[in-house]
């Protein structure tokens, strides 16, 4: 079969592939960056785009972030200590890299749960991290291949020396690694065995390629899957995403637009401004249990309120769809202006009016209980008791499901993001990054996933180039 071959292999061009690999390849390493699916981004590339980095200086610290993501944490610890500080140590110089490659991010903003102003949102959303580190990747001579398939891992005696896989066309190639190959596969929300095994349950995945096939290679070489079960994300309703490229996707992520978008943001209002951006991301943003607050009624396809909470109890069904019913005094609290059906931290804000100018495929006015009824498909008297005591017009917005976003958990790793074996030995030659390598380390918190992703990925190339570089 062919064999082609580079310093590093990186399996999976997501952010934390693309992390890796542009760093691996700024310091003089050549890559090959592996993508099983026909484009690459992974769940970055459908993410805001915020990442958590303790930046600004005091009273901010990473230690103070370390402890804001303990006490959000659902068990009061953060799973992983070692890869805990060495993230939050380490995302300050992230974001800094991350500026230098000539992406603008918004002035710092609050997070629920945060004791400091550390959340970032990069402009104009998070494909501009795919397209940037990629344009990066390539313009050093980096090689990048989707539609990739890896069926085994390359040993020689016990070192992991490439990939085994299968290219688009069906054809069977190695890919070697002369110093490393690095696993940045992703989490396992789209494999409903681990769900179950792990979770207790199994919610459809937002990016169903994140199927723990990197999890598998690695067990096979040695390797170890450790996960903080219900301690890590949990389900959560979306609604259901327009057909066609969304208006937020249409605007390009090019530098360019970032510097537009960056000048903008430091001369209009932040509200002003998070009102523009809320009109491109209301695909993205996720209703909050918080409408029940003002009125708002959940039910299910069937017509049943929904006692509807955050976390892994939610009261919401995999596979039931569902919709957020606004009745005449609800739809009148949500003309408030600080009244929002969804919300992106510091950055955008969806009103009741912005699904209606923006998400007309949501938006639907009912004049009566039997009209919502209709909407739902369902009884009449199921629907009217419901509503019990409420008036129309009524307006419905749906249909939603819960989702899988993220599971936390990932194979076990030191601080140099080097895989272990259940005796705590690395396997040569191989490293994870990402949700791939987040071992039982729990994230809670807007921006620490994808500032983990990004964090590891770019500590990974500077790890295995320091441990492999002598192999090439």
């Amino acid at each position: 079969m062919p064999e082609l071959a580079s310093d590093v292999v990186v399996l999976g061009g997501g952010g934390a592939g693309l992390a890796t690999a542009a760093r691996a390849a700024e310091l003089g390493l050549s890559v090959t960056v592996l993508e099983r699916a026909d484009r690459i981004g992974g769940t970055t590339g459908q993410a805001v785009g915020s990442i958590a980095a303790a930046a600004g200086g005091p009273p901010d610290s990473p230690d103070l972030h370390a402890r804001d993501i303990i006490a959000l944490s659902s068990e009061g610890t953060a799973g992983h200590d070692v890869l805990l500080h060495a993230y939050v140590r380490a995302a300050p110089a992230t974001l800094a890299w991350l500026r230098s490659l000539g992406i603008e991010f918004l002035d710092p903003v609050h997070d629920d749960g945060s004791s400091a102003r550390r959340l970032y949102n990069a402009l104009p959303h998070a494909a501009i991290y795919v397209r940037t580190l990629e344009q990066r990747l390539r313009s050093l001579g980096g090689q990048v291949h989707t539609g990739f398939t890896a069926s085994r891992l390359l040993r020689e005696g016990d070192r992991v020396v490439g990939v085994v896989g299968h290219a688009r066309d069906g054809q069977e190639i190695v890919h070697r690694a002369r110093c490393a190959v690095v696993l940045a596969t992703g989490d396992f929300s789209g494999n409903d065995d681990l769900k179950q095994q792990h979770l207790g349950m199994a919610y459809p995945p937002i990016n169903p390629h994140n199927d723990g096939s990197g999890f598998a290679l690695a067990t096979d070489v040695g390797g170890v899957t450790r996960s903080p079960g219900q301690a890590g994300w949990a389900p959560e309703l979306r609604f259901v995403a327009p057909s066609g490229s969304s208006l937020l996707r249409r605007v390009p992520p090019s530098r360019g637009m970032s510097r537009m978008l960056g000048h903008l943001a430091d001369r209009a209002p932040r509200r002003v401004f998070g009102a523009a951006v809320s009109a491109l991301s209301t695909t993205y943003l996720a209703p909050s249990p918080s409408v029940q607050d003002r009125g708002a009624v959940l039910l299910s396809g069937g017509g049943n309120p929904v006692s509807w909470v955050s976390g892994f109890d939610n009261g919401l069904v995999p596979g039931e769809s569902y919709a957020v019913v606004f009745d005449r005094d609800a739809t009148r609290a949500f003309e408030e202006p600080d009244a929002f059906v969804s919300t992106a931290p510091g950055i955008a804000y969806a009103t009741l009016a912005d699904y209606r100018r923006f998400r007309r495929d949501l938006w639907h006015a009912c004049a009566t209980t039997e009209d919502v009824a209709a909407r739902l498909w369902a009884r009449v008297d199921r629907v009217a008791e419901a509503l019990t005591g409420r008036s129309g017009p009524f307006v419905v917005l749906g249909p939603a499901r819960a989702v899988q976003i993220l599971t936390d958990g990932g194979l076990e790793v030191d601080e140099s993001l080097r895989v272990l074996t259940d005796q705590g030995a690395p396997v040569p030659g191989l490293y994870a990054a990402g949700a791939a390598g987040q071992s039982s380390m729990v994230l809670p918190g807007h921006g620490n996933h994808l500032g983990w992703a990004l964090t590891s990925g770019r500590l990974a190339a500077e790890h295995l180039r320091r441990h492999e570089g002598d192999r090439r």
